[in-house]
């Protein structure tokens, strides 16, 4: 009898044992499997918000050459569209002061003959705000230049790069101006009062642009649909004047410098580009000074962001 009630014990205990095993085993299991679809959970949303970012830059490239393109038509405009999850558009204003100016030297000179301010202006941003678990490695470009002064379209007027700051981030930039030689004009001077013709004057000219962008209207979320609008295109026209004057005999230099410079205020950081132009032209019985005419053309183009 003894015997039989022992192995009795022992049966209880042993079978007690299995249970507690199976027990901890499926608590085990259950952690890794929890585990395992938290990591694959963030894994997927890491890629997701990764391959957003990434249509973003796409998506951002686009829009800076629709905004070049509509900023030479007056009243056109494009839009481009984001499905947005986790990111979106971001309008930052004032981020640069330019002050533009125009100098002009003879040649080996230190000191102007002339001197006059050409614009001032504050320059916005636009931006796209990626996602908490998108990252960028640093700064760098994916569209044009960060050249302060362009010369003859030798690049995009709107720069688009990548940076991580506080978050990564998409920004179209376009505080530059672009220099155009458009070579020699026949400029009109008016009507002879004499012969009743018009008078012409033989002229430098250059064409500086400048892309202003501004804020227009910011509504909805999801999708979204940012526009660029033309708003008005503001032509004004400087004379830089030749320091030759009117004279039979030839004179000695055949060129001037005109120096354009632009300077951002806040980063107290200025840029220039030195041309070389004619300083004289005949006319068949004398030499007569060729002044420098400077078109300046500013266009306003406006974004809006409608969410649908």
């Amino acid at each position: 009898m003894l015997k039989v009630k022992n192995m009795s014990r022992f049966r209880k205990k042993k079978g007690l044992s299995e249970v507690v095993t199976s027990v901890i085993l499926t608590g085990i299991m259950l952690s890794i499997a929890l585990i395992a679809m938290g990591f694959a959970n963030n894994m997927f949303s890491i890629q997701s918000e990764s391959t957003e970012f990434d249509q973003a830059k796409n998506i951002m490239t686009n829009l800076a050459e629709i905004i070049e393109h509509v900023s030479t038509k007056q009243g056109s405009s494009g839009y481009v569209k984001f499905n947005s999850r986790t990111g979106g558009p971001w309008f930052q204003r004032n981020v640069h002061n330019i002050d533009v100016k125009v100098k002009a030297y003879m040649i080996g000179a230190t000191i102007p003959y002339s001197e006059s301010p050409l614009f001032s202006s504050s320059c916005n941003q636009l931006k796209y705000r990626g996602g908490s678990l998108a990252s960028a490695a640093g700064k760098y470009l994916i569209r044009g230049t960060e050249v302060p002064i362009l010369l003859n379209n030798n690049a995009s007027m709107g720069s688009v790069y990548v940076e991580q700051k506080d978050g990564a981030w998409i920004v179209i930039d376009y505080s530059r101006i672009n220099v155009l030689n458009l070579g020699t004009f026949n400029f009109s001077k008016g009507i002879s009062a004499t012969t009743g013709l018009p008078i012409f004057e033989l002229v430098n000219m250059l064409q500086i642009t400048y892309i202003n962008i501004t804020p227009g209207t910011f509504s909805g979320s999801g999708n979204l649909y940012v526009v660029a609008k033309c708003k008005n295109i503001e032509t004004t026209y400087y004379r830089v004047p030749s320091y030759v004057s009117a004279s039979t005999t030839k004179p000695a230099e055949e060129y001037y410098i005109i120096s354009i410079s632009l300077k951002y205020l806040l980063e107290s950081q200025e840029s220039k580009l030195n041309l070389n132009m004619p300083s004289y032209y005949y006319n068949g019985t004398h030499y007569l000074p060729r002044d420098t005419i400077i078109m300046l053309v500013k266009s306003n183009v406006e974004i809006s962001v409608f969410g649908g």
